[in-house]
């Protein structure tokens, strides 16, 4: 998937009890799927964000896999987004 372009479809959902249920079937099927393993070091940048294909994802790769499972559940891509910072307990 071309994270790159733009999507078809809303840009804003209203979240609603029917949304729910995705939103947290999505996340517990993903977190069961992957475990956590740095790919820091592993790569020239300092970062690589992708898809993940094994069995063991970063951060950021957790969320890319969460936007398509998300998307085949059929929410819109179009209104996701991405946000970053870091926790104030670290």
């Amino acid at each position: 998937m071309d994270f790159c372009g733009t999507f078809p479809g809303p840009e804003q959902l209203t979240f609603n009890e029917e949304l729910s249920p995705s939103l947290s079937c999505a996340n517990t099927e993903v977190n069961a799927r992957y475990q956590y393993q740095s790919d820091r070091g592993t790569y020239e940048v300092s970062d690589y964000w992708t898809v993940p294909l094994g069995n063991a994802a970063d951060c950021d790769d957790f969320v890319l896999a969460k936007i398509l499972e998300l998307r085949d559940r059929g929410i819109a891509v179009s209104a996701m987004v991405i946000l970053i910072g870091t926790l104030g307990n670290r």
